[in-house]
């Protein structure tokens, strides 16, 4: 049938009606006219694939990576960055009127586009597995563990391109067995690279599924000798089924523990475990950000909830009295403490457990909080955490989001406790992905 796209999802794909009835088609873009398919029948809406596109959008332009549509991780490169970067501010807009009840949405401001689209991922874990019987090694299918191969992602830094392609051939030269997920068989998992533009410093983590397998001495040699540009490399054992990337054991095979990397002028020491931002530039601009939607006195205190290894922490506390982070994976409190100390910190403190538990203890202590920066996981705050500060009367709250259904929801949820909302800001954290990063300044109304 022929159908004309009016709209998006939160996953970007084209939204069209058939006599009422809603169908998603990945890959159409708004106002096409295009022929679809349609692939899948539920009770309240269908799925359809583009057969033929009968009016093209001006903003179509030919995908740069030729297993586009195949490969998950990109989603959008059928469409020139302008038209990318509409959509996504279309979308928290959508979200935050209709899900956060922010009226016409004059306070959403235009996104913050990247500098750089292309070539922006610092780290890339690519599985290894078995298609068609053979060694495959790339990215998955969007929805599926099926292994893409990709000769060159176009969004991984250069440098992680390289090094995938040399380990390609080595594993291959080798004969390294490919894990296989149906039997719990095989030796190689994943492949993990990280490349810090600031240092030029790469790290390469193998993850196998015993800490011994066929030709490991020669294949980790080999690797030594024709990859001398990793300064650190590890080797990591998972021999757990499911999801999980990493196992517990970590060794080091050689080169140094951790790579430098930065994020304006702090440095951080980053292990084979650290989560770090995986597009440094982009996240120096939120930051920035939070730093001005904070605007800390000297005499202010902020709690950073959420701090991870304390990048935002440490960002405020140029400016701020104190600043609290807290964090309930110990590690993450044990990086963030070290990254204090490397920078020469001396008003941040990390508090190791739940925030909405933690909160109510520093009130105890007497702490004043004169802001509050929140950065959860995609599924947002949980509502008790939302309680403890709108019941502590915290006057600016900052939450930083890259989910905007969920921080919509939020929203609402401060807003009905007394909160108002002073600005939202779309940045693109992910060129070429559905994925956007969005910054909420609110404030205590007064009574």
């Amino acid at each position: 049938m022929t159908v004309q796209i009016t709209g998006a999802n939160h996953r970007r794909d084209g939204v069209c009606r058939v006599n009422g009835f809603t169908v998603f088609v990945p890959f159409a873009i708004f106002e096409e006219k295009i022929e679809i398919e349609l692939t899948v029948l539920k009770k309240n809406y269908g799925v359809g694939k583009i057969v033929s596109l009968v009016e093209l959008s001006p903003a179509r332009v030919e995908p740069r990576c030729p297993v586009f549509g195949q490969c998950g991780g990109c989603h959008i490169q059928q469409m020139n960055y302008e038209a990318q970067c509409v959509l996504k501010e279309g979308v928290v807009q959508e979200a935050m009127v209709r899900i956060g009840g922010l009226g016409d949405g004059e306070i959403i401001q235009s996104i913050i586009p990247a500098d750089f689209p292309w070539y922006y991922r610092n780290k890339a874990q690519v599985p290894v597995g078995i298609q068609h019987g053979k060694t495959a090694i790339g990215f998955y299918q969007h929805g599926s563990h099926t292994i893409v191969e990709t000769p060159e992602c176009f969004i991984q830094q250069e440098k992680n391109n390289e090094v995938l392609e040399k380990m390609k051939e080595l594993i291959r030269t080798f004969n390294i067995r490919p894990y296989n997920e149906q039997t719990g068989t095989g030796d190689l998992r994943h492949v993990i690279v990280r490349h810090s533009k600031f240092s030029k410093e790469t790290m390469l983590i193998l993850v196998t599924r015993e800490e011994s397998f066929h030709q490991k001495k020669e294949f980790m040699v080999a690797i030594q000798k024709e990859i001398p540009e990793i300064q650190s490399f590890h080797h990591n054992v998972n021999s757990k089924k499911g999801n999980r990337i990493l196992g517990d054991k970590m060794m080091l095979i050689s080169g140094k523990e951790t790579i430098e990397d930065s994020i304006g002028p702090f440095l951080f020491d980053l292990s084979p475990q650290s989560f770090f931002q995986v597009n440094p530039e982009q996240t120096r601009k939120i930051y920035e950000l939070v730093m001005e939607y904070a605007a800390p006195c000297e005499d202010e205190v902020i709690v950073d909830a959420y701090c991870g290894i304390g990048t935002i922490s440490l960002y405020l506390s140029q400016k701020a009295k104190k600043v609290y982070g807290i964090e309930i994976v110990p590690e993450a409190v044990a990086d963030a403490q070290k990254n204090a100390e490397r920078n020469g910190i001396s008003n941040a403190e990390f508090i190791l457990g739940a925030v909405e538990e933690v909160l109510p203890e520093l009130e105890k202590r007497g702490i004043h909080i004169d802001t509050l920066v929140v950065d959860p996981p995609r599924k947002g705050c949980e509502e008790s955490l939302i309680q403890a500060i709108t019941s502590m009367g915290i006057q600016r709250v900052i939450y930083v989001s890259c989910n905007p259904a969920s921080l919509a929801r939020d929203i609402k949820i401060f807003t009905g406790d007394g909160y108002r909302v002073e600005s939202v800001q779309p940045v693109d954290q992910f060129p070429q992905t559905y994925h956007v990063e969005t910054v909420v300044l609110m404030s205590r109304a007064k009574e």
